[in-house]
């Protein structure tokens, strides 16, 4: 095998000329604030990815997704994470969307709409599912103030879409088109690193969401379909990404031959290990698992190992490099701290613990 040579055939599939327009640019243009790889990843076709072939999309299988999102995120770090956060909605629409409804999809592959998906607050909320935003309910809809942050690809976006409970305790999936919201976008992400996932602030005042935009997701069980794929698609998607980000940091010394060769096998096996599980659950997905809880416990437990994997690797792919490396333009140091991102995704492995203990026991995990 090469090292990433079939994740980058997949990415080519999918994405034609995409993988050498971005191993073409320096760095600091791949992941500047101007989103140029964002309109390089719309211009590829990259909206349509995992919107399914009725819809005008390419349908993509979770196995491809993976591969794909690995090839990404060696070689555009910001791109990877905020695609995700497209894709793992689009996935989610494609459960929730029921008759005439499901016409949006096709309009957004047509109009090429980036979703910006503005989930729960992953700094402050341990779960996906537990939105800081709450709406008022008002004849005809909702009226939502405030403010959420970050929300990728908020600069770029075509669809907000975001979940928020009413005071009476009622859980939505929110769905709008831009151009029909009055909106303030405001900067939030000050770190350099991740910068161009667009992950900023959204401020909504007194914006009004009709019903028709609206998706009741009612009660824990009845909204299982929905959490179930969006859980899914989202943790497996943003693993394969920092898991390709961890890979652009081991690509140098591998290539290059640098260090023992004990020490780039240990790179090897770390992400070539983290990356079959991944594959693995991919193939489940795919496959339509009926035991889906099974499904979502293994995958947790896969994403906290790919976690792990990728800080060991990564430490070892920054010395491997070297020093000068290191210091000659700050690209090793700007990879090897994004690759922390993944343990700052909800829900937290600090936050699950206890819950994984009792799994280990025969305890049933909650849906996060």
């Amino acid at each position: 095998m090469k090292f990433l040579a079939r994740e980058r055939g997949v990415m080519e599939a999918m994405l034609p000329g995409l993988d050498e327009t971005l191993a073409a640019a320096p760095f600091e243009k791949v992941e500047g604030r101007d989103r140029w790889a964002v309109e390089q990843f719309v211009a590829a076709g990259g909206v349509g990815l995992a919107a399914p072939l009725e819809s005008g999309g390419k349908g993509c299988s979770a196995l491809v997704m993976t591969r794909l999102q690995r090839a990404v995120g060696a070689r555009a770090p910001s791109l990877a994470v905020a695609s995700t956060m497209h894709h793992y909605k689009v996935k989610t629409l494609d459960v929730l969307l029921e008759g005439e409804r499901r016409r949006f999809l096709s309009r957004m592959v047509e109009r090429r709409w980036l979703i910006a998906s503005c989930g729960a607050e992953g700094f402050r909320s341990k779960s996906l599912f537990e939105p800081t935003m709450r709406a008022r309910k008002v004849e005809g809809g909702l009226v939502l103030t405030g403010s959420k942050k970050p929300c990728s690809l908020i600069w770029s976006m075509g669809v907000l879409s975001m979940m928020v409970r009413t005071d009476d305790g009622g859980l939505y999936n929110v769905l709008i088109p831009v151009d029909q919201l009055q909106l303030e976008r405001r900067k939030f992400w000050n770190s350099p690193v991740l910068a161009a996932t667009e992950s900023d602030e959204v401020i909504l005042q007194e914006a009004l969401i009709v019903d028709d935009l609206l998706f009741e997701l009612g009660s824990t069980d009845a909204a299982a379909p929905f959490t179930f794929a969006a859980f899914l698609w989202f943790e497996l998607l943003i693993s394969a990404s920092y898991l390709g980000i961890a890979s652009r940091l081991a690509e140098y010394p591998i290539v290059e031959t640098l260090g023992s060769s004990h020490s780039r096998a240990s790179l090897g096996i770390e992400l070539e290990t983290s990356m079959a599980a991944l594959e693995c659950i991919a193939r489940g997905i795919d496959d339509g698992e009926e035991d889906e809880a099974a499904l979502l416990e293994r995958l947790l437990y896969v994403r906290y190992g790919v976690q792990a994997a990728i800080g060991r690797a990564s430490s070892l792919a920054a010395e491997l490099s070297g020093g000068g490396a290191f210091l000659r333009d700050g690209e090793v140091a700007m990879v090897l701290a994004a690759t922390k991102g993944l343990s700052y995704h909800a829900p937290s492995r600090e936050g699950i613990s206890d819950k994984l203990a009792e799994n280990l026991c025969g305890g049933q995990l909650p849906l996060i």
